[in-house]
């Protein structure tokens, strides 16, 4: 019995709260229509937030809302006030469109929009850029020097080298070549046919090998004669290559 009597005390007392609730929703609401009608609408926001507090109700999101669509209207406010209060506005709609269960959502939703639209009229242009400075006339600099063009290889050395060069190898081929002349009259007193035969060979080649590097080394010496003979001009370098092709001699380059 205790407990039943307890129960329903507890809720007998959970009534009168919610009952006192209601009556105080129902005062901050009225006392927010008045202050709405009289254009107050600071004081509705006050009102009406009150009233939600004691007793919460999707509609009382809705009165906010208008009320702050009101201030977001006022030509007293700064641009910047009234910005923030189309944003909160714009909060107070979305929050009824969430909890009411059957809200007027062509409303709230046409207002959003007009809210939205109003904060990027009042939001003031980005600063302009300034113009970048003007790069001030800059002094002609001094004409660089021309490079100088480099001067050609001297013909003068490579003439010599190739005339030195080139007799000395016809003197090895003369030597060469003279060696085998007597290599060939020494195989005649050969005692047997077999080293006759071995000298005769030797002097063969030791006579082509001479009478190749007589050729060579001749050739040579007039490269050289003819590099040293050539007039000189600086501003063409010499490029010479000597190529040997078996027993003959080749000459490629310009000069």
């Amino acid at each position: 019995m205790r407990g039943l009597f307890a129960l329903a005390l507890l809720q007998a007392l959970g009534a009168e709260a919610r009952a006192d609730d209601a009556e105080q929703r129902k005062l901050h609401f009225d006392r927010g229509n008045e202050l709405a009608k009289a254009g107050d609408h600071r004081g509705a926001v006050a009102e009406f937030q009150s009233a939600y507090k004691a007793a919460p109700h999707p509609n009382l999101l809705f009165n906010i809302a208008v009320e702050y669509r009101a201030l977001s209207e006022s030509p007293d406010d700064a641009a910047d006030v009234r910005v923030s209060n189309a944003q909160m506005a714009i909060v107070y709609y979305r929050r009824y469109l969430a909890e009411a269960a059957n809200p007027d959502r062509t409303e709230a939703e046409a207002a959003i929009a007009h809210l939205e639209e109003a904060q990027a009229a009042l939001r003031p242009p980005p600063p302009a850029q300034p113009a970048p400075a003007q790069p001030q006339a800059q002094r002609a600099s001094p004409a660089a020097p021309p490079t100088p063009t480099p001067r050609a290889r001297p013909r003068l050395a490579v003439g010599i080298a190739l005339a030195t060069v080139g007799g000395l190898v016809a003197v090895a081929g003369a030597v060469l070549t003279g060696i085998a002349v007597s290599t060939d009259s020494g195989a005649t007193a050969a005692p047997t046919d077999g080293e006759y035969a071995s000298r005769k060979a030797t002097a063969s080649t030791e006579r082509t090998a001479g009478i190749v590097s007589l050729a060579v080394g001749a050739a040579a010496v007039v490269v050289g004669v003819v590099v040293l003979a050539l007039p000189r001009t600086p501003d063409r370098p010499v490029a010479l290559r000597v190529r040997f092709l078996g027993s003959a001699l080749s000459l490629e380059g310009s000069f």
